[in-house]
């Protein structure tokens, strides 16, 4: 149970680690202002701020499950499925509550994201070789 608990808080800050790395990326490509231009252009917009952010989300996720250490691969596979659900279902409250759901999930940046969060700590499980 307690390692449940961790997961679930991890969870939460993997979540709030993936807001500032989107939010980072946005910047560095230096996208416009999502009030001010069309949604087709917002929506390819929002797609490749989560395609560039895919590789730092998984890293982060690696080094979430390294920082946790799990036992075994079975656990690995616990925190995989419990942040990438974390991961699915905060973005679905961000798209409801902001009316952007088609915007977030109309391109494949948010699926590369959401695949490599899961695979995180099943690399990290890997890369352990834990039993």
């Amino acid at each position: 149970m307690k390692n449940l608990f961790k997961d679930i808080i991890v969870g939460l800050l993997m979540f709030i680690l993936t807001l500032i790395i989107e939010f980072t990326v946005s910047i560095v490509l230096r996208q416009e202002d999502p009030t001010k231009i069309p949604d087709d252009i917002r929506a390819a917009n929002v797609s490749m701020m989560f395609l560039v952010s895919a590789i730092p989300i998984a890293l982060a996720a690696f080094a979430a499950a390294a920082a946790l250490k799990p036992e075994t691969r079975g656990r690995a596979l616990r925190m995989s499925v419990i942040w990438t659900a974390i991961f699915i279902g905060l973005n679905i409250l961000t798209g409801l509550g902001n009316g952007t759901m088609g915007i977030i999930f109309l391109g494949i940046g948010i699926y590369v994201s959401i695949v490599l969060m899961f695979l995180g700590p099943l690399a990290y499980a890997r890369f352990r070789q834990l039993p």
